[in-house]
């Protein structure tokens, strides 16, 4: 068997030739190597040494499909006619030369070999950064500066080690695509990225790249992770006036507890711009019409604006080791400063007092309606209590204008008198009682009881049976022999002559000049 090494081309986009590329521990390199189209078929490898036969570190006869071995990875491209080569979290003990290979019969080749080194202290290892649904992340990416000039990339890491939604930019002007922008400071010696609107979705492994060559690429990688935090406000909206002052204040999270603080103002195409931060907790920092104060205890950054001027979009941040190779910038409230003049901000107030006032008097009013109107039914209410305890009662109406006499008299109505008849089957449902049966119980009634035997001394009629001692009551007797034609009864006693008179006492020896009936009575 023989192997075939072919020549690995690397131009540089100053169209200088080069086999060699700095890239740093944790980050990774991209290698393509390509093949002629007669090599279609064979199997491809990548190999480090500088001579046949190499030391293989992936092999793979799978076309068009990545197959991963370790640390590294290789893509076969048959219709572009090359194969791709990661190399993954990078040591030092990367350096190196290393070699793309056809696998070939009876035929070999010139070989140019790759240069890999690989940069341990002070490189930029593969980071993690933490941000927030809502929020934004700035990060930095470090390289080295013989890159200045060559082309910057970011992108997210999706299945197979693609790269998707990458932004490039060949300039140190800000580039924006969609929700990222990336600015090149070539003076500093890194890339910043900047990505808005997180969420959760965010989440994953993205890559820092620098683009060698077409053939060769180094990139950093880093994990981004974007939680859902609720603990505060992902937004805030404030009013001042112009000439005035404004005082703004942001919650952060518990991870940024240590971390310098700062407010950024967007200004034109630019991101994020500001001059000064807040490294301690408990201490006002002043600048110019600004000043800033860290309470770490509370997890509560505040900032105060002085002669305000016009209106912008703020952002409440932190930074992340920022100064390191490893740092960056979280984005975590965004603020709404709208400023407005003096006498405008004076009629909202106005309007305010305006409507607080009439909303008050308004409550008193229907507070006053309600006390007026339970006043109203109360006194109500009491006046048609004492009118009922005024009006007589219907019973007592039917006693004070129908005579006393339990007899029927043929000339008066009695209807709707205190009995109709002395008849105990009589049907006398509008009378004081509903019947004269002498099983009711009527012991709080006109008359106690209908039974002969009941003690009934001291009531209107003691009985109405005829053998009744009723001495003292109006009639001694209710004996059907007795000639009571017109009056209730003439007589205590069958023997006395009371032929005119009613009798308004039960004592015979009441005066009774006036009788106690108008419409029975005569002069005594």
């Amino acid at each position: 068997m023989k192997v075939i090494i072919f020549t690995l081309y690397l131009i540089s986009v100053t169209g200088e030739s080069t086999n060699e590329v700095t890239a740093y521990s944790g980050g990774g390199v991209r290698i393509k190597c390509k093949y002629h189209k007669r090599y279609e078929t064979n199997n491809k490898y990548f190999c480090k040494g500088e001579s046949t036969p190499c030391d293989i570190q992936i092999k793979t006869d799978i076309k068009n499909t990545w197959v991963h071995e370790g640390r590294f990875s290789l893509y076969d491209n048959t219709s572009a006619k090359f194969f791709w080569v990661l190399m993954r979290n990078l040591t030092v003990e990367d350096t190196g030369t290393y070699q793309c290979a056809v696998d070939k019969f009876l035929q070999t080749d010139k070989y140019t070999a790759v240069k890999v080194k690989v940069i341990a202290a002070g490189g930029v290892a593969s980071k993690e950064v933490t941000a927030y649904a809502g929020g934004g992340v700035n990060i930095k990416c470090k390289y080295e500066d013989e890159y200045k000039t060559k082309l910057k990339s970011f992108c997210k890491i999706g299945n197979d080690h693609w790269c998707l939604d990458q932004i490039t930019n060949p300039n140190t002007d800000w580039t924006h695509q969609l929700r990222s922008s990336v600015h090149d400071n070539r003076s500093a010696g890194f890339f910043s990225v900047f990505i808005r609107e997180l969420s959760v979705n965010d989440s994953g492994t993205y890559q820092c790249g620098v683009a060698v060559s077409d053939q060769l690429h180094t990139y950093t990688e880093v994990k981004v992770n974007v939680p859902e935090d609720l603990n505060y406000g992902r937004s805030i909206s404030e009013t001042g006036y112009r000439g005035g002052t404004v005082n703004i204040s942001c919650k952060y999270p518990e991870s940024q507890r240590s971390d310098p603080k700062f407010l950024c103002k967007i200004v034109g195409t630019d991101v994020c711009a500001y001059k000064m931060s807040v490294k301690e907790s408990g201490r006002w920092i002043n600048e110019g019409y600004m000043s800033l104060y860290d309470d770490r205890t509370t997890l509560l950054f505040t900032v105060t604006i002085r002669e305000l001027t016009g209106s912008g979009t703020y952002w409440c941040g932190a930074e992340s080791d920022w100064e390191s190779d490893h740092g960056y910038k979280v984005y975590i409230t965004q603020i709404y400063l709208t400023v407005t003049a003096l006498c405008v901000a004076i009629l909202v107030c106005v309007c305010v007092i305006l409507l607080l006032i009439g909303g008050l008097a308004m409550k008193l009013y229907k507070m006053k309606n309600s006390k007026t109107q339970a006043s109203f039914r109360t006194q109500l209410g009491r006046n048609q209590l004492m009118d009922n305890e005024s009006r007589p009662s219907e019973n007592q109406l039917e006693m004070s204008t129908q005579p006393v006499s339990l007899i029927p008299n043929p000339y008066n109505n009695q209807s709707r008198s205190v009995y109709q008849n002395l008849e105990p089957n009589t049907n006398q449902s509008h009378s004081v009682y509903h019947s004269l049966d002498p099983n009711a119980n009527q012991s709080h009634s006109m008359y106690q009881s209908l039974d002969p035997n009941a003690n009934q001394s001291h009531s209107m009629y003691q009985s109405l049976a005829p053998n009744t001692n009723q001495s003292h009551s109006i009639y001694q007797s209710l004996a059907p022999n007795a000639n009571q034609s017109h009056s209730i009864y003439q007589s205590l006693d069958p023997n006395t002559i009371h032929s005119n008179s009613t009798y308004q006492h039960l004592d015979p020896n009441t005066n009774q000049t006036y009788l106690a009936f108008q419409n029975h009575y005569y002069r005594a």
